[in-house]
């Protein structure tokens, strides 16, 4: 699938970016994907979205993801929030 990455790959010491999306709607389909992904010492960025509905379908996902360092969150301010065959939203800090 598609969508958005901000990613730190390893060896380097740097804080990731992070995702703002606003937006009435938001549908993510077949693997579509919001992330934030650190794999080195520094802090991940966050994700934050603001939406009426999001509607996540058929695996995809939104994820924060660090290493080593801190941070990795993720915000919604939504309306609803629909996750559906095998969808998830995840965070992990190492």
């Amino acid at each position: 699938g598609s969508g958005f990455e901000s990613k730190v790959v390893s060896g380097v010491n740097q804080d990731g970016g992070g995702i703002i999306l606003s937006s009435r709607s938001l549908i993510l389909r077949n693997g579509g994907i919001i992330s934030v992904n650190n794999e080195g010492t520094g802090q991940a960025g966050a994700i934050a979205i603001f939406a009426r509905g999001v509607w996540l379908d058929r695996s995809s996902r939104i994820s924060a993801t660090t290493l080593s360092g801190e941070g990795g969150d993720v915000r919604l301010r939504v309306g609803a929030l629909v996750l559906t065959n095998t969808s998830n939203i995840t965070t992990e800090a190492g």
